[in-house]
């Protein structure tokens, strides 16, 4: 992984900048599914015990605040995917600092995946709890992810 690739191309440098990226993009990729399962659940007119509305019209179930950090963490992810690619093919990747910069990146993508997927959880209310639940899956998966080496500060 430290040395040169066999391969010509942009990938002829070294990889390992890019592996928070990948690792970066599951992250992203479950906090999106979450945000898909809490909409679904929110179509079917559910109302969580006591509240005053359903989920589809309550202020926080059109996922404004996860949505919005969802999008931030996809926002970084391209960023930082395009920069290291732009490097990659001009030959001025640099493995240290590019993996340096990709492992922080990464660490804040998936402390934000992880508030997005902990917030649909906490919205889905009771439906969630089952393990049968695509969000009880999704909560396990985010909270294995950030246990990785890519994914800690």
């Amino acid at each position: 992984m430290q040395g040169m690739s066999c391969v010509p191309g942009p990938f002829e440098a070294v990889v390992t900048p890019f592996l928070g990226t990948f690792h970066a993009a599951v992250a992203v990729g479950i906090a999106t599914g979450a945000l898909a399962d809490l909409a679904s659940l929110a179509s079917t007119c559910r109302r969580q015990l006591s509240a005053a509305t359903t989920l589809q019209d309550s202020p926080f179930s059109s996922a404004s605040s996860a949505g919005a950090a969802q999008r931030a963490a996809r926002a970084l992810l391209d960023v930082q995917a395009a920069n290291h690619w732009r490097r990659a093919v001009q030959g001025t990747l640099d493995g240290k600092a590019d993996f340096a910069e990709s492992l922080q990146a990464s660490a804040w993508i998936h402390a934000a995946c992880t508030g997005v997927v902990s917030a649909c959880y906490t919205l889905g209310g009771s439906s969630f709890v089952l393990n049968t639940s695509p969000l009880q899956r999704r909560l396990r998966d985010i909270h294995a992810a950030r246990q990785h080496i890519f994914a800690q500060k």
